[in-house]
Parts: structure tokens; sequence; C-alpha cells
């Protein structure tokens, strides 16, 4: 992944590893299958009483929203710019790929079964292509 994902991502993680020393485990609702999943590592979660639960993507859509407001009161060019949390999940897919990660692992690490799946993830740009095939042929 690039440097600056990189560090995103290192800066989530050492907060958690401040506090809790790793990064702790949380329980997630799946509102699409309706099952509560098994407690994981997630990256972005909050204290709900005792227990530590991932955070909704409506939650997620909140402070990013709020985020992008702030950011258009210095940087005009950003007003109307929003993001949602998958936004992020296409945003590191592509990251992966277009800094050489083969497609097959990214889909692997995306959890996706099928490769087109992670296809659809990923932004391709025409350069992107002939450089990647360059590197194939050398």
């Amino acid at each position: 992944m690039s440097a600056e994902l990189f560090h995103v991502i290192a800066q989530v993680i050492r907060r958690h590893r401040g506090t809790y020393g790793t990064v702790p485990i949380a329980t997630r609702y799946d509102v699409h299958e309706k099952v509560w999943c098994p407690p994981l590592p997630y990256l972005f979660q909050t204290q709900t009483g005792l227990e530590r639960q991932a955070m909704s993507n409506t939650t997620i859509w909140r402070r990013l929203r709020k985020c992008c407001t702030e950011l258009a009161k210095t940087h005009p060019e950003f007003v109307g710019t929003t993001f949602s949390a998958h936004d992020f999940r296409r945003i590191f897919a592509t990251d992966l790929v277009n800094s050489g990660l083969p497609i097959h692992i990214g889909a692997a690490l995306l959890g996706h079964l099928n490769i087109q799946t992670a296809r659809g993830y990923v932004a391709v740009f025409d350069d992107d292509i002939v450089r990647h095939y360059q590197q194939f042929l050398d």
C-alpha cells in the first residue's frame, strides 16, 4: 500500500495500542444478514456500556460528513464532497493493486471469493495497465 495509506492505518492502530496494548476485539451486527458477527479486531470501534462494538455504517457516515463539512470551511473546493465508509474500501483496494499487489491477493484481503468482485472495486487507469504489462514483459 502507499506510504500515505499505511500512515493513516498505522495511526489508527497506534491509538488502539496506546490505550489497550493491541487492537481489541469487538462485536458487529450485520444489518443485512441480521446476525451478530464473531468478535474481530475492527479498526473503527466504540465502547457501548461494557462491550466494544464496531462502529455502524451510519456512525461512520455521520463522522465523515462532519469532517467534510469542517474541511470545506477552509478549502472551498471540497464544498459538497461526501464519502461513505465503503468508499474507503474501494480506495484501499485501488491503492493496494496500483501499488503492485496482485489483484487475486487483494481480493482475498477484501474477503471476495470471486476475483471479478474485486475488479469492480479497483480503479485501474490506462497508464497503469501499460505499466503493469511492461513490468510483466520485463
